[in-house]
């Protein structure tokens, strides 16, 4: 009848002071003793709580966060992201006659000078070239000679692009959206750079008359390199 006085008296308690006095008692001296074998209370989980519980344990996950990466976007004169690929903005033509066995270069010269206008986008640093378009043809194409002519570019830095190549009899016209990787670093300068033409040393000599037309690239930074963003933004969320 003691025991019983004693769980009644113990139920009565506020619960938190019931817990403290669970944890304190039972559990901190009685978890590893067996139960009073003379004692009428029966064996529960309340006077006597289990050693080792594999009740499952309800935990919340926190989502995990991503980061979007926020790349650096390219326009045009059109103020558009794409038009850079396919705009003539200026354009160079010229005369170049080749050597066989040897490179034969002529400069190239834009027929007008690049307006930039870098005044219409705030925070545009940088500008390049974009090769959109190139001929060539000779001026003799009846000359003898079956040489393969190679072409290239070569910028203000010197650093070399091939164009590609094509029998020196015949002309060759070929469209790119190759952009020049150096900066146009004065804005009123119209020299680009120069037209390399190397001929196999089986072919004939021969004049050309060439042309390429650029499209100017502007480089506009991303003010934030890193965004984060929650996991089901990623699929709906694809601008850079």
């Amino acid at each position: 009848m003691i025991e019983q006085d004693e769980n009644a008296r113990l139920y009565n308690l506020p619960t938190q002071v019931r817990r403290q006095v669970i944890q304190e008692g039972i559990v901190g001296t009685n978890l590893n003793k067996a139960p009073n074998p003379y004692s009428e209370s029966p064996v529960t989980p309340f006077n006597f709580p289990p050693t080792h519980d594999e009740r499952p344990v309800l935990r919340k996950v926190e989502p995990q966060i991503h980061a979007d990466i926020h790349y650096n976007t390219l326009y045009d004169s059109l103020r558009t992201t794409q038009g850079w690929r396919y705009r003539a903005d200026v354009h160079a033509d010229g005369f170049i006659t080749s050597i066989p066995g040897s490179p034969a270069q002529a400069a190239l010269t834009l027929n007008e000078t690049p307006n930039l206008r870098l005044s219409r986008w705030p925070g545009g640093v940088q500008c390049y070239y974009v090769l959109t378009l190139f001929s060539i043809c000779p001026l003799n194409p009846a000359l003898t000679g079956t040489g393969g002519t190679a072409l290239h570019l070569i910028d203000n830095s010197g650093q070399s692009y091939p164009i590609g190549t094509f029998p020196g009899a015949t002309a060759f016209t070929q469209s790119f959206g190759v952009i020049l990787p150096n900066t146009i670093v004065d804005p009123g300068d119209k020299k680009v750079g120069v037209l390399l033409l190397e001929e196999d040393a089986s072919g004939a000599a021969n004049t050309y008359t060439f042309q390429m037309a650029f499209s100017i690239a502007y480089l506009l930074p991303s003010l934030e390199p890193y965004r984060e963003v929650e996991p089901h933004e990623q699929y709906t969320n694809n601008n850079p």
